[in-house]
């Protein structure tokens, strides 16, 4: 029997690919592939993916870093900016979520 995936399996899938191609290039020394393939993986999960999305901000990251090993420093540290940005609002989101989900306990004064 064939299996079927559905389209968010498959997606992952395909991102999880990219990444490890990516991480190839990178591992051969292939920096101008590595960039080509990072820059597929973070165009692909911004088309599936919410865009602050913690796994956008670590592709960003790991793109930035390439960047920066090739002086492209103002462009890295645009990717970087974004990277914050989505980890401190996810960050503050786990926060409100925790705050929100903690049970009110009412004491009487002594």
């Amino acid at each position: 029997m064939v299996e079927t995936k559905d389209m968010n399996t498959l997606q992952k899938e395909l991102a999880a690919r990219l990444i490890s191609l990516a991480e190839e290039s990178l591992a051969r020394g292939e920096i101008a592939e590595a960039e080509r393939l990072y820059r597929e993986v973070l165009h692909f999960l911004e088309l599936i993916l919410d865009p602050n999305h913690v796994e956008i901000a670590k592709t960003l990251y790991k793109l930035a870093y390439i960047l920066e090993f090739q002086d492209k420093t103002a462009e890295s540290l645009e990717l970087i900016r974004r990277a914050r940005n989505i980890i401190r609002g996810a960050v503050k989101q786990k926060l409100d979520a925790e705050a929100v989900m903690t049970p009110f306990v009412w004491e009487r004064p002594s």
